[in-house]
């Protein structure tokens, strides 16, 4: 999806191992417990549901991605400063790297597809958060002034 949506390339499936459902469940339920040393940078995504966050948070190498966790904050009205202050807590987290020390998220997009106005103000109170809007098709820019 990523592939397709984001960076606007066609999907190719190279394989180096036969993927068995047990390998996919495996890949998908492994937490990244230390980054991995071509990861040296970490992003992440975040959806505002009715009374939810979910974010994926990536490592990227400039080349790829991996998915270093995937989480669901649940229960908090979005409309709310405890909802911001959780999720702006969780993006605090860091984590061990491989090379040693630990490594932050750099940058953090936000959906404002909905409660657009909130995340407008909550972006513009944290210097590393942006605020993304969806725009259908293809050939779009990803910054407009």
């Amino acid at each position: 999806l990523f592939t397709n949506t984001v960076l606007g390339r066609p999907f190719s499936l190279n394989l180096d191992e036969e993927l068995t459902p047990e390998i996919l469940k495996a890949r998908a339920t492994a937490p990244v417990d230390l980054i991995p040393e071509d990861s040296l940078l970490l992003t992440a995504g975040v959806d505002v549901g009715p009374s939810y966050a979910e974010i994926t948070v990536l490592g990227q190498d400039g080349h790829s991605y991996r998915i270093v966790e995937h989480r669901r904050l649940d229960g908090i009205d979005p409309t709310t400063e405890p909802f911001w202050n959780q999720l702006d807590a969780y993006l605090q987290t860091t984590w061990p790297h491989e090379l040693g020390g630990e490594i932050g998220i750099s940058a953090v997009g936000v959906d404002s597809g909905n409660w657009t106005q909130k995340v407008y103000e909550q972006c513009a109170k944290r210097p590393r958060w942006f605020a993304l809007k969806g725009v259908p098709g293809w050939g779009k820019a990803i910054w407009q002034a």
